[in-house]
This record gives structure tokens, sequence and C-alpha cells, in this order.
């Protein structure tokens, strides 16, 4: 996948000199404030891992998918294809048996996902301000309108085990800001 291009909007808040936090600007805080110096004040973001590359591929063709670009098989092969792609380029799980696990993870999903048959929005930019020049801005995987055409169902694709516990927090944090928007 291509870099994103840094929306107009968020341009035009730092030629203001504000900074919009994205739900994973937060969780770096959260989780190490030493690890978010690096990453947004130094600009050190390190090497892409084995997690960032596969997400960033079901995402997008979970997307795709649902866009009418590809089909489910089309996922399929496409998730077969990384994990030989894996291979040849040495990238590697933490252990052998965590990537066994994700990887029959993940093949379970591709091979029982079944496309959402409804219109939807993908990708959907979201930017508010949450408390004066206190901005929040994130990308909305998918929005449905439900049934009764007043209220939006938000979906964000996860490619991780099930969520609990305090992951499960983490993970709704993201929601919750979009929800907010």
């Amino acid at each position: 996948m291509a870099e994103r291009e840094k929306h107009p909007a968020l341009i035009e808040l730092e030629k203001q000199g504000k900074i919009a936090y994205s739900i994973s600007r937060l969780n770096a805080f959260n989780q190490c404030e030493y690890g978010y110096y690096r990453t947004y004040v130094l600009g050190n973001r390190g090497e892409n891992n084995c997690y960032g590359i596969a997400g960033t591929r079901i995402h997008d063709n979970l997307e795709d998918l649902h866009n009418g670009k590809i089909t489910e098989e089309d996922m399929r092969n496409d998730f077969e294809n990384m994990l030989i792609e894996f291979e040849l380029n040495k990238i590697q799980f933490p252990t052998a048996k965590i990537g066994d696990n994700w990887t029959k993870d993940i093949k379970h999903f591709v091979d029982n996902f079944k496309k959402i048959d409804k219109k939807m929005l993908t990708e959907v930019f979201v930017l508010y301000e949450i408390v004066p020049d206190i901005w929040i801005q994130g990308y909305i995987d998918a929005v449905i309108p439900d049934d009764n055409g007043k209220d939006l169902i938000l979906l964000d694709w996860k490619t991780s085990s099930e969520f609990t516990g305090k992951r499960l927090t983490e993970a709704g944090r993201q929601l919750l800001l979009y929800k907010d928007a």
C-alpha cells in the first residue's frame, strides 16, 4: 500500500502550529512516553514489521472487497500470496508459534468472511476539535447507515486475536472517538 497522502485539513492545522491526535498517537503516549517521544517528536518511526505489513494488506483487501474491486476468492488468494512473500523475504513473527497461531486465525477469517451486503462508505476521514485547540483525527474503515436511517454503524477492521479485558478497552477507544466525530 502506498502511504496515504496527508488530508488538506491536517496540513492547514499544521500551518497553524496545531496537532491533530490520532488514536495511534494517543495509544503510543499511553503505552510508553519515551516511545512516543522517539516516534512523534524525533520522527524515528522504525521498521515496519510483519503485523504492520499484513494488517495493511488485509485492510486494503477488505476495503477493495466492499468497494467491488475484488472478490472474496481474490482476498483468500492474496492472503496465500502474502504468506509466500513473507517466507521468500524472510519476514518473521516474534516466534514460530505466534506466527502459526496468527496464520491459522487469519486463514480462518479469510476462508469464512462474507462481504457485508450493505451500502457503505470506506476510509472516512474525521477531524474534530474535542476541546479548544485539541484535535482528534482518523479514518473510519467503514460507515454503514443502520436500517432506520437515523444512526450509523462504524466498523474498524482488526487483524488480531479476540479482544478481552484491557485490550478490549484500548481497542474500544478508537470507536468511541470515531462515534464522537
